[in-house]
């Protein structure tokens, strides 16, 4: 985006994800993201359009049982709502701060969404420097969808290994990792 000088800079928040072989999102907020926001978000939009994409059997007794949720430890998603709706949802099947699987904090940028997607992002959508907000956002959807799924796949071979490195190494790794996509 070309900055030009204003008094109140504008912003907007993305929430993305990776399920599978394809890119959901990215979604903007224009408001800061707040735990009710969040929770909203996910109540009405996503969880509902990932039981469509990813159905269960209908003699399945727990709804989307075959689903995952991993989200970092970003205040919104940490708020006590969203984690007893992610708990009815997902029992025992995800992952975040305070979770039944705690993903730590300061951990290396281990998830497809830091190691891969932000970063490819912004070195697409910035090549074209975006004019406003709107630009921007247009560029993200567009360079989203461009996404192919052999990337994706790579990408998650990468998740895969960069567990592992983290597992043997006992920590920060990713000083030993020199992967294009």
């Amino acid at each position: 985006m070309s900055e030009g000088h204003t008094q109140h800079p504008e912003k907007v928040n993305v929430w993305a994800g990776i399920v599978g072989d394809r890119v959901i999102g990215p979604i903007f907020f224009q408001e800061n993201l707040t735990g009710a926001r969040y929770l909203e978000f996910l109540q009405k939009d996503l969880v509902p359009n990932l039981a469509i994409l990813f159905p269960c059997p209908i003699e399945a007794d727990v709804p989307n049982r075959n689903i995952w949720f991993q989200q970092d430890g970003a205040p919104s998603h940490f708020a006590r709502p969203v984690r007893e709706y992610l708990n009815d949802v997902y029992p025992g099947r995800w992952i975040g701060r305070r979770g039944p699987y705690e993903w730590p904090p300061r951990s290396p940028d281990s998830t497809p969404l830091d190691f891969f997607l932000w970063g490819y992002l912004k070195s697409k959508v910035f090549k074209t420097k975006p004019a406003n907000i709107e630009d921007l956002k247009e560029g993200m959807r567009q360079e989203c969808r461009l996404i192919s799924d052999e990337v994706i796949r790579n990408v998650q071979n990468e998740f895969q290994l960069r567990l592992g490195y983290c597992q043997l190494v006992n920590g920060h790794f990713e000083y030993l990792l020199t992967k294009d996509y």
